[in-house]
């Protein structure tokens, strides 16, 4: 920034005081900050006092910002106008709205000040070599302008050094040549630390000693970097290097007003000093064309002052050590050739030289051995180990013969904008005609480790080598695992970034078209005026780099939830519902806790049940949210305990049932015992929440954006992407042990309760339970399919899906399950007693005696008496029971039972005015009698039993199975037990009833409920 100041007053008044300030600062940098964002502003050169100026030295866009001078003063600068975009700039915003994406260059907040936009799709930076010449770099920033405005992908500048700048978009018009040509360092950098250049940038601490550059592409190559290539390729440092669209071509040149005063300049007949005129064409090469002098050489060795006088060549003297190397500064220093000890033939008429400029060692230069094979008596003087000169020393070579009028022998390349700048003046460079290049010729040339070596003797090669350079197709490399990266990543995140710096062309034409504009422009040659050119051919070209633009791109994004959104709604409103249905049950089962239809199924069972349906229904609710870290946990948290609540007590309730039915104990009472329903439960559900703490602990469930890619094309040409939110862990493991853990409970409980339902058919809480377990189990396994296939639909419809799976499964328990008990518990008595009593005919009972399956089935239907009476574990209590507590055991499954077969009492007496009816267990095994009398007592083998009670009248007996109850009238009525099954049967089929002593009125009692059109809803006595 200083000495952007001294040589603009310099230009003013060399004697002015800030000149001499500068003078007295010589050595010492000052930073100049953007009050904004703290940027060094060191490449301004158009002051401004307001945006009127920059506005019209530039363009609108442009601002005048003051800042310190580090004079103690402040100093306005105009800003760069294409900070915010290129294109939304040039063509406007109505054109072009969308502002250019933000990369780590940027202030953290520079999207919040309107500067830029994040990468919408969350691309990986890209960064890019700039190098060091016009082409390379104008290259390098159509790259960053189609990458960072039509695509989305963040992209910066490496300029392998920490001062140097050539962001596009910096703010101070940054405009610095690449510290390195070819720095394969960089492209090293980048493999060893995956890509990630962010990364690598983050750790430089700004010292140019430990700066670490980091690059995935290297924009152009020429032919001299052959075995570099060759060596890059073989290490899997690269891919295989592809065109850059350029034709590159390095020749001798002569000025036009050099080959106007001498034609034989232009071909090497006439530089060859052989012959007997080689003497004198040595001498004419030597006189004419003499060697640069630095800056600080002219002031030590053609001024008594060392400049500080000041004369028509130097008006000043260098400053600061990059000064004193230079041989031009416009306004400054003018430059000077002179004739060394090197041009001096007579005191060296044999190894005299004229002057040519050459191109370090590293470039592709045969300029050593084509002089020395051809004769042609000229090297060069520049620092460099073969004696050639750096590109921007060159630059200022050119510049000072120019502005002398001086002649000078060039060697050059083309496409470039030095060239380009003086064609059509007097000094538009004339190529020299050298032997034509061949194959053989190119296959002798020098390698770089031959050009550079230290031994001059191998700057020679062989005479095959000696020819003109060929034209060469301009490479560019591109990191080797750049292309595994980007197709690593799913198709709707991919970056386009690698198809289109791999595809993009620009060839010469077009490089010459930006090199004209930047030179003819003439305002800010080495800040703004580059961007001007680039920008200008970008907007004006957008067709052809759209080209290079990979089908699909750009995509535009899109929010599914927003698609969804009633949905979303709904599912949430189907989850309040559950769960307030789930509270309204609770309330009515505490407050009838005390009833008979609830002590039946255990307070204790319903309200577990219910606590893990709110659960549940909590859970529903969440999964309607849009995701984020805690609702992404509470969601497995709610939803795998609420089922540890539900899933757990019904199978420890149908397993305990089915293991009662099983036994021959037929007499225990069906309430599970409190620690095995609670203890099971209580030790699963703490099991439940260890797997839980686990799995937040090493690997939650996170929110993460799900991007899903439609064919729908955007008004950009390019695709849709659809963005969702889902809730996922790293590893699936997590919810496949969920859904293998609850599917497994589930389905236990499911069989073991349809087992139950189909042995035990009357029993009216076994079918509700049966149809809990049927119903978990179908809801469970949608859920699982729902996880599976997540994949084929959107995060948000997978979500809604679960939602209402969740939700609708728990209304349907609740309703079938809980609000019918809430119902009966309303009903008046003689209702409950028809619901609880009359659920089979005595004609259903009597078919699985007479092996009447068909008419019993059909019946059935009918009547409703082939319900199930097993339950998950609850214990039934019929009303009306007044005995010891006993309950009804099942017939054996081995039997093939349909209903509960009848067992009838013995002969023990009835006397009328009896307090009351002695019970009797009636057995096909052994019958049992309440008084001492034994007499009857039989012994029958594998019979079931049936528990026979009083009933409400002194007369009456009841079975306690819910059959109708049976009078009886008389005395010593002796009915018989069952026949056991013929041999090799499974059932009673074809068996046959005996009984003995039984009146003719009982019998047709007996035989008026075997009517078909018998509504088993009322009672017969």
């Amino acid at each position: 920034a200083k000495q952007v100041l001294c040589r603009t007053n310099s230009k003013q008044n060399m004697r002015s005081p800030k000149c001499a300030t500068c003078r007295s600062f010589n050595g010492v940098r000052r930073s100049l900050l953007l009050i904004s964002s703290l940027y060094l502003y060191t490449h301004a050169s158009i002051e401004c006092n307001n945006d009127d100026i920059c506005i019209e030295k530039y363009r609108e866009g442009s601002r005048c910002l003051h800042v310190d001078n580090g004079f103690n003063g402040m100093t306005g600068v105009c800003t760069n106008p294409y900070e915010s975009g290129c294109l939304r700039n040039y063509l406007g915003s109505d054109t072009f709205p969308t502002l250019r994406t933000c990369n780590s260059d940027d202030p953290p907040d520079a999207a919040l000040q309107g500067i830029c936009t994040e990468s919408p799709s969350k691309y990986d930076e890209i960064r890019i070599l700039s190098q060091g010449w016009g082409s390379s770099m104008f290259s390098s920033w159509l790259m960053q302008i189609a990458l960072s405005e039509l695509m989305g992908v963040p992209t910066t500048m490496e300029t392998s050094s920490a001062e140097k700048k050539f962001n596009f978009y910096d703010p101070t018009n940054a405009f610095d040549y690449g510290a390195e040509d070819y720095d394969y360092d960089a492209l090293r950098n980048a493999l060893s630390n995956k890509g990630d250049c962010r990364a690598v940038a983050a750790n430089n601490n700004g010292n140019e000693d430990d700066y670490v550059s980091c690059a995935h592409v290297m924009p152009e190559v020429w032919r001299g970097q052959r075995e570099a290539i060759e060596s890059a390729e073989i290490d899997n440092l690269i891919e295989p290097a592809v065109g850059t669209g350029g034709v590159a071509k390095f020749s001798w040149y002569v000025p036009k007003y050099t080959a106007t005063e001498d034609p034989t300049l232009l071909t090497h007949f006439g530089l060859t000093a052989n012959g007997p005129d080689g003497q004198a064409i040595r001498r004419k090469l030597a006189e004419t064309f003499l060697r640069p002098v630095r800056w600080k050489d002219y002031c030590d060795n053609f001024t008594p002052d060392y400049c500080e006088e000041g004369d028509e060549v130097a008006l000043r003297a260098p400053e600061t050590e990059e000064e004193e190397m230079q041989y031009f500064l416009s306004g400054s220093f003018y430059g000077k050739f002179n004739a060394t000890a090197e041009n001096d033939c007579d005191a060296n008429p044999e190894t005299c030289t004229g002057h040519i400029i050459n191109v370090e060692c590293t470039w592709t230069t045969y300029v050593i051995p084509q002089a020395h094979h051809l004769n042609i008596p000229v090297s060069s003087s520049g620092p460099d180990v073969a004696g050639g000169y750096p590109h921007l020393r060159i630059v200022e070579i050119i510049d000072a013969a120019v502005y002398n009028k001086a002649d000078f022998l060039l060697y050059w390349f083309t496409p470039d904008a030095k060239v380009q700048s003086y064609i059509g003046t007097e000094a538009e460079f004339q190529r020299v005609l050298l032997p034509p290049p061949t194959q053989k010729c190119a296959d002798a040339r020098l390698t770089e480790e031959q050009r550079c070596s230290a031994d001059p003797m191998n700057w020679i090669g062989d005479v095959d080598g000696s020819c003109d350079a060929e034209p060469y197709s301009l490479k560019k490399l591109i990191l080797s695992d750049l292309y595994e990266r980007t197709y690593a990543v799913d198709a709707a995140s991919r970056s386009p970034a690698y198809d289109f710096v791999k595809g993009i062309c620009i060839d010469d034409l077009q490089l010459d078209e930006m090199f004209t504009h930047w030179l003819s422009r003439g305002v800010d040659p080495q800040s703004y005026d580059a961007r001007d050119a680039v920008c200008q051919w970008a907007a004006e070209n957008l067709d052809v780099l759209k080209k290079f633009v990979p089908h699909g791109f750009p995509r535009s994004n899109r929010f599914a939830e927003n698609e969804l959104q009633f949905y979303t709604y709904v599912a949430m409103g189907v989850g309040g519902l559950a769960a307030l249905l789930v509270c309204l049950s609770w309330c009515a089962t505490l407050f009838h806790r005390k009833k008979d239809v609830m002590l039946s199924s255990q307070v204790g069972f319903l309200l577990m049940l219910l606590c893990g349906l709110l659960f549940v229904s909590v859970g529903a609710i969440l999964y309607a949210f849009q995701p984020t870290t805690t609702i992404c946990i509470s969601r497995q948290w709610f939803v795998v305990l609420g089922f540890s609540l539900q899933l757990i007590p019904l199978f420890v309730k149908v397993a305990y049932i089915n293991s009662m039915f099983q036994t021959t104990d037929r007499t225990n009472e069906l309430m599970v015992g409190p620690l095995r329903l609670y203890g099971t439960t209580g030790v699963f559900f703490c099991l439940n929440i260890i797997f839980l703490i686990v799995w937040t602990l090493v690997d939650p469930p996170v929110k993460k954006t799900e991007e899903t890619l439609m064919d729908e094309l955007n008004p950009e040409g390019g695709f849709y992407v659809d963005i969702d939110y889902v809730c996922a862990s790293e590893s699936s493991s997590w919810m496949t042990a969920t859904y293998i853990y609850q599917l497994a409970i589930i389905f236990g409980a499911m069989t073991i309760a349809l087992q139950n339902r189909s042995i035990v058919l009357d029993f009216n809480e076994g079918r509700k339970l049966a149809f809990v377990t049927t119903s978990h189990f179908l809801f469970i396994l949608l859920q699982v399919l729902s996880w599976i296939f997540r994949d084929h639909f959107s995060a948000t419809f997978v979500a809604i899906s679960m939602s209402l799976l969740l939700s609708t499964d728990t209304i349907a328990i609740v309703i079938v399950y809980f609000f019918t008990k809430i119902r009966d518990v309303n009903k008046p008595a003689k209702a409950q007693e028809a619901e609880f009593t009359g659920r089979l005919s005595w004609k259903s009972g009597m078919d699985s005696f007479t092996g009447n399956r068909k008419r019993r089935g059909s019946d059935s239907k009918r009547r409703g008496s082939g319900r199930s009476l097993s339950s998950a574990g609850s214990s039934t209590r019929f009303p009306r029971r007044r005995s010891s507590g006993r309950s009804v055991s099942s017939v054996s499954s081995d039997h093939d039972m349909h209903a509960l077969p009848m067992m009838f009492p013995g002969s023990s007496q009835q006397k009328k005015g009896d307090s009351k009816l002695h019970w009797a267990a009636a057995s096909c095994r052994t019958l049992y009698e309440s008084d001492e009398d034994t007499s009857n007592k039989r012994q029958r083998p594998n019979g079931p039993d049936l528990l026979i009670t009083p009933g409400s009248n002194d007369n009456e007996v009841e079975l306690v199975a819910g059959l109708p109850p049976l009078s009886i009238e008389e005395e010593n009525s002796d009915f018989n037990c069952l026949d056991a099954p013929p041999s090799g049967q499974n059932s009673y089929h074809n068996s046959s009833i005996k009984i003995a002593k039984v009146s003719e009125s009982l019998i047709a009692k007996m035989g008026e409920a075997f009517k078909d059109d018998y509504d088993y809803g009322k009672n017969f006595k």
